[in-house]
């Protein structure tokens, strides 16, 4: 009876810690290269003023695999014109509006 219920508890913790380590642990990225294919519909941020046509930026693995709307990608404060931006800024981009090439592994 006791092995069972060690069994079980050390069951749990195991279920309990996967469970966890997704929740917490952050998503792999991928590098991708991003170019806009309808330029009136180029995202122009006031925080990002010089976003070019065609960058380069990492967006999240299970994104990428996504068939939802928008895409969300990280660029540089540099890509983005912005150095201010020292760890990165998100933009959330429409994909009818870009083309998406997967240029490095997560």
């Amino acid at each position: 009876m006791a092995i069972g219920s060690l069994c079980a508890i050390v069951a749990l913790v195991s279920v309990l810690t996967v469970v966890g380590v997704r929740v917490l642990a952050p998503a792999p990225q991928q590098s991708v290269s991003v170019q806009f294919i309808d330029l009136s519909g180029r995202v122009q941020l006031e925080y990002c003023p010089s976003l070019p046509g065609s960058f380069t930026a990492r967006a999240p693995a299970t994104d990428l695999r996504a068939t939802s709307a928008v895409l969300p990608v990280k660029v540089t404060g540099q890509v983005c014109g912005n150095p201010a931006f020292t760890h990165g800024v998100w933009l959330y981009l429409n994909r009818s509006s870009i083309t998406v090439a997967i240029t490095g592994s997560p």
